[in-house]
């Protein structure tokens, strides 16, 4: 009763299941193209194609799409049992009504109702061994015809019934060098050209299949495993796996046999593929449909890429390479979704998902266990083997489990350690132990590290860390140091005890997902965000989608022997070929997808390992991914090109119209020559591959093209309106590898010339052309010597005219020199006059010099439109109180008008200034209009002329730097240099743009206005360093730029202020180069006055 309750127990603790694997196998069947499911015999073409000869019909495929041919199209029948090409690329095609050739354009029959081809096979001379229920024939076939020379040999009675009720055709001709090899009835021929002889097998052997190897000596398949013969001796290959195997169908390549068979008819799943290299045990591999394998399988194609074609009663399949094969839950795992994996040292894999418990792979079987099983949690992400039967396993809510196996009881017994990590719902995504043998532990609550495995403390990655770093990865390289991946903060390193964060702060959102180093002891980081970074010298070098990564998002980097960096995202597998990137920064990454083998594209997080074997194993989210490198061959092979069609005008057309002859199979004309206006040509094409589908194409016109065509996927090229003249169209094509064709495909064509442009008619043209100019030039020259005729008789009655008129024109000529003497005098004179009065008002103006003797420093910026000036400049210094008083005033006008203005202000600033001692500017200002009101005998009558003045007036302390400030129109700006005292209150006018502090003047000038208030005393309490300018409206009214508008205040004032930290002398010249630029071609339109004091 224990022993029945120990077993029972045993039993729930775990499950045990013997396991399978899927490879790379691609089905077509009927839904992708294929005419029927019943598939007999495969053949692939010197075009590349793959031709099968079915239920229904002939079938071929291009690796992009199916073409059918049925009795529609002139097969004899329907089914179809045998197919073969000849040396003429044609294709014949046994049915069970006699022999059909298809030339690529027609089918060509040879009727029977009783004869039933069941194999084909070309013979040496090029013809055609045909053998039926009829015997074996040799047949030739020419333009339409068929010529047959029967063998002389009776094969017996053949057996055709039931031919597709679940039944191989079990019969076959194999040619070798010397000999024919011809299998019917389950019985073996040899035919040397001369005689046919039976070769003797025991009883009770029946032999249904056979193929030649490279030494020309023959394989036979039979009921009861394999047989070799070399022509002269029958021996029976020793090997314990084949004992009694049934080899229905058998062919040999690169050393190589693959057999369809199976060891018992009462086997579920009766027919396998085997691969084995003859007497080496070892190398055994056994694909059923366990392994994604179509049940039935029928006919075997090895074709020019290595791929595996079965054709089966189901459809027909590929195995496209056998380096990566996939675990699921149908091959005996627990679950399909793979978070961890683990490689223990008994060489099980350990395998954890995700909510779905844990597998281990054992050498012939998968062990499951749940919660039922005593499993803490079913997420399992990380796996570490710490002592010979203890395992610590990472979970996503139970944080740090253990896994102890107990021989006496030959069970997994599981528990959740009791440590502060665990405390709460805390995930484990890493468990590393280091060179030092301290077990470090990456969680949701940060790092954490035990020297003992029993005890784990917290370790902080920086001041303050307190539980809150999601750490994803922690990896040591080969010199010791800890590289510490996290979800948020970036990547830290730890050495020699010290942690230092390696990114800066602008890449800590990177989202760490992986760590690895590569044989040349380089670190490489993987992003959740952006791609695959690598270390070098403390510098950071990216890898994205951007040069050649199919996805930024980044969940595996696993390194390999061969120094490869393996990366695994949400799309795929990409392979970076990092010895060529270290050494010469090229980027070759070779993309895995559903087309290599991958039954699932998305990684997970950390899910991979290198095993003892060398093995890559990889986490994916439909099983698990296993990858033998001893399997994968580089593909070496390019696609072959086949050119489909060649269309004008986008339609396809009869080219026996332009050419002698057409290609043998589809029929495309050969060297064509084509009229003028047949310029529009078209070419399909496409590469023939079934390892890759990612065929790139790169072409070029010779006569057109210079430089051959970026690489793409298109499959079809235009040409419109070409010229006359000869073209060779040159097409080449690659695979994934990047292999490609060594020969372009050429088609060459010629347009022809219009009758324009041919010899014949240039020549005729020229004639006619130098006939109509010499005819034209006849009578041009006959037209102008009459026409000279007739001027010479208008010259002379002109001629008196002329001199009449002369000698009038002499006479008004005198009158106009004296005049312009005259006009030049008063010119002279009039300048003469205004550089006088420039004279004058120079002397009136102050000297600059005495300026800056006053102040720190000062410019003045003076520009008149003309000689002389409506702008002034003014300033005095009162010595008893030491006060500047300074002002720039615009008088109205410009020229000489405006010059007598400023004369006029001048004088009357200096009696009002320095005769009456006031420098109170608002009383200055109000003096000065009363004076310039009665100088004019200004009345504010309608009509009169508002003549006057727009200033700005200051008066400064310069002991107390106490400014005062009045203004006709004008504003004042200050740019401050020293510090504000406490407590200044800023005036109301004063308003603070950036640093420049503006005060407005008032709305009215120095003339007779209709308002006539008080001016606005302003007052200012400026410091050491401060600068003031005052300046009339001439440079911000002034015209230029690239679109012609005014400086205006804005930009006069952004000129100020960028240079206000420059000695004076350096803001003039700034200002006047600045001027000069935005007038450019322009005139200038109004007089320019700045002055700047600096104090």
């Amino acid at each position: 009763m224990k022993k029945i309750l120990y077993y029972i127990i045993l039993f729930t603790v775990f499950s045990a299941r013997v396991f399978s694997q899927n490879y790379n196998i691609k089905h077509y069947t009927v839904q992708d193209g294929l005419l029927h499911s019943f598939v007999n015999d495969i053949i692939q073409d010197k075009r590349g194609s793959i031709w099968m000869a079915t239920g229904g019909g002939l079938c071929k495929f291009n690796s992009v799409e199916f073409t059918n041919y049925t009795k529609k199209d002139g097969l004899n029948n329907y089914r179809l049992l045998s197919l073969a090409e000849d040396d003429f690329n044609n294709i014949w095609i046994g049915s069970l009504l006699g022999i059909n050739v298809f030339d690529g354009d027609s089918i060509y029959t040879l009727k029977s109702a009783t004869k039933r081809v069941l194999a084909l096979k070309k013979s040496l001379d090029g013809q055609m061994w045909v053998a039926s229920n009829e015997g074996v024939e040799k047949m030739q076939f020419n333009n339409g015809k068929f010529i047959t020379t029967k063998l002389p040999y009776d094969f017996g009675v053949i057996d055709f019934e039931n031919i597709f009720q679940d039944r191989n055709l079990n019969s076959f001709l194999v040619q070798t060098e010397n000999n024919l090899f011809i299998g019917l009835n389950n019985t073996v021929y040899d035919y040397n050209n001369k005689e046919v002889k039976k070769i003797k097998f025991d009883k009770n052997i029946k032999v249904y299949s056979a193929c030649k190897l490279e030494n020309n000596d023959v394989v036979f398949g039979t009921n009861n495993g394999v047989f070799k013969y070399n022509g002269y001796s029958l021996e029976l290959i020793k090997n314990n796996r084949l004992n009694a195997f049934h080899a229905f169908k058998i062919e040999y390549k690169n050393n190589k046999i693959w057999m369809i068979g199976n060891w018992s008819e009462t086997e579920k799943s009766a027919l396998y593929l085997v691969s084995i290299s003859l007497k080496d045990e070892k190398y055994f591999r056994k694909i059923s449909d366990s392994n994604g394998l179509i049940e039935k399988a029928t006919s075997i194609l090895i074709d020019y890429e290595n791929n595996i074609w079965i054709g089966s009663n189901g459809g027909l399949s590929v195995l496209k390479g056998e380096e990566f094969v996939n675990y699921t839950i149908e091959n005996g795992l627990i679950g399909n979704k793979i978070w961890g994996v683990y490689q223990d040292n008994d060489k099980n894999v350990w395998v954890g998902t995700i909510n779905e418990g844990l597998s281990i792979i054992t050498n012939d079987k998968i062990l499951n266990f749940d919660t039922i099983s005593g499993l803490p949690d079913m997420y399992i992400g990380a796996i570490f083997q710490i002592e010979k039967n203890e395992f610590l396993l990472g979970t996503a809510k139970k944080g740090l489990c253990k896994a102890e196996f107990v021989p006496k009881l030959s069970r997994y017994k599981f528990s959740q350690l009791n440590i502060e990590l665990n405390i709460g719902n805390t995930r484990v995504d890493c468990i590393l132990r280091d060179r030092k043998k301290i077990l470090w532990v990456a969680s949701s609550k940060g790092l954490y590290y035990s020297n003992d495995g029993i005890n784990f403390k917290h370790k902080p990655l920086f001041q303050g860390d307190s539980n809150q770093v999601f750490i994803q990865k922690i990896f040591e390289s080969s010199e010791g140091d800890l590289y510490i991946g996290t979800k948020q903060m970036g990547l830290f390193l730890l050495k020699d005890n010290k942690v230092e964060n390696f990114l800066n702060d602008s890449k800590k959102e990177l989202g760490i997902s992986s760590i690895c180093e590569d044989i040349q002891h380089n670190i490489w980081v993987g992003s959740q965000r952006e791609g695959v970074l690598k270390i070098d010298n403390d510098k950071c070098n990216w890898i994205t989608e951007k040069n050649g990564l199919k996805s930024n998002l980044i969940y595996i980097l696993q390194s390999d022997k061969s120094g490869n960096i393996w990366i695994g995202s949400n799309l795929g597998l990409d392979r970076l070929n990092c010895t060529k990137y270290n050494k010469t920064k090229e980027i070759d990454i070779r993309h895995y997808d559903t087309n290599d083998g991958l039954q699932e594209l998305e990684m997970n997080l950390n899910g991979s390992i290198e095993d003892s074997d060398e093995n890559l194993w990889f986490a994916t989210n439909n099983g698990i991914l296993k990858y033998d490198y001893h399997y994968e061959i580089s593909n070496r092979i390019p696609p072959i090109i086949n050119l489909l069609n060649v269309k004008l005008h986008s339609n396809s057309v009869d080219w026996t119209k332009y050419s002698d002859s057409l290609t043998g199979w589809n029929k495309l004309p050969v060297n064509p020559v084509l009229p003028y206006n047949d310029n529009h040509i078209t070419f399909e094409f496409v590469g023939i591959s079934f390892k890759t589908k990612e065929i790139k194409y790169t072409w070029k016109l010779e006569g057109f093209d210079k430089q051959w065509v970026p690489p793409s996927s298109i499959r079809q090229v235009v040409y419109s309106n070409l010229p006359y003249g000869e073209y060779t169209f040159k097409l080449k094509s690659s695979n994934n590898d990047d292999t490609w064709n060594k020969e372009p495909l050429e088609f060459r064509f010629e347009i022809l010339p219009p009758f324009w442009a041919e010899w014949w008619f240039i020549t005729i043209s020229i004639l006619l052309l130098g006939m109509l100019i010499y005819f034209s030039i006849r009578l041009r020259m006959n037209a102008l010597i009459k026409h000279q005729k007739e001027l010479e008789n208008q010259i002379s009655q002109r001629t008196e005219k002329i001199s009449l008129q002369k000698e009038e024109l002499e006479s008004q000529i005198d009158i106009v020199n004296n005049q312009k003497r005259q006009i030049e005098n008063i010119h002279l004179q009039l300048t003469d006059s205004i550089e006088y009065a420039k004279r004058i008002q120079d002397a009136a103006l102050p000297l600059q010099e005495n300026l800056q003797s006053m102040v720190a420093d000062a410019f003045v910026f003076f520009k008149p439109r003309d000689v002389v000036s409506g702008d002034f400049y003014w300033w005095a210094q009162m010595k008893p109180d030491n006060v500047l008083v300074a002002a720039v005033v615009d008088c109205t006008g410009h020229g000489v008008p405006g010059a007598f203005m400023s004369l006029l202000g001048i004088s009357y600033l200096r009696e009002i200034v320095i005769k009456e001692y006031i420098t109170h500017p608002a009383v200055i200002l109000r003096k000065l209009r009363k004076e310039i009101i009665n100088s004019l005998n200004q009345k504010d009558e309608f009509g009169e002329q508002k003549d006057g003045m727009d200033m700005a007036l200051i008066s400064v302390n310069l002991d107390t730097l106490e400014m005062q400030f009045a203004g006709a129109n004008n504003p004042l700006y200050i740019v401050r240099g020293g510090q504000n005292p406490q407590g200044l209150t800023k005036p109301e006018p004063l308003q603070n743009l950036e640093g420049l502090e503006e005060i407005k003047g008032d709305k009215m000038p120095i003339a007779i206005y209709r308002r006539m208030d008080k001016f606005t005393n302003n007052k200012v309490q400026l410091h050491k360093g401060d600068q003031v300018y005052l300046f009339s409206d001439g440079f911000i009214d002034q015209f230029g730029g690239q679109k012609g508008k005014k400086f205006l205040c804005k930009q006069f004032k952004q000129l100020l202020l960028n240079n206000a930290n420059k000695p004076m002398t350096e803001q003039s010249a700034i200002i006047e180069k600045t001027l000069n630029e935005w007038i450019g071609n322009n005139e200038q339109v109004d007089d320019i006055t700045i002055l700047g004091l600096k104090l």
